[in-house]
């Protein structure tokens, strides 16, 4: 296997790493924060918070891991296509 396509197999990776990170934390949303309760008293509100911000937190990580896999190939696409144009000059 070449190293371009270990190149391509490892940005692949990174996507799909994201986009079960990002399900991973829609998931935990659901599943651990929900939906906030209404005239709730300090302690639920406060852990309402709490798992709030870490699901944030876990989709955050996956909309990251998935834009920078998509960026990188956008990049290594945009290169190719510079060389092949350039090389026809």
């Amino acid at each position: 296997m070449n190293i371009r396509k270990s190149l391509w197999l490892v940005l692949m990776i990174l996507f799909v790493f994201g986009v079960l990170t990002l399900s991973c934390g829609l998931v935990y949303d659901v599943l651990f924060a929900g939906i906030p309760y209404q005239d709730a008293p300090p302690d639920l509100a406060a852990r309402y918070a709490q798992h709030a911000s870490i699901a944030r937190t876990i989709r955050l990580a996956g909309v990251i891991l998935c834009l920078s896999g998509t960026g990188v190939a956008i990049l290594i696409g945009l290169q190719r296509l510079v060389r092949v144009v350039w090389r026809k000059l």
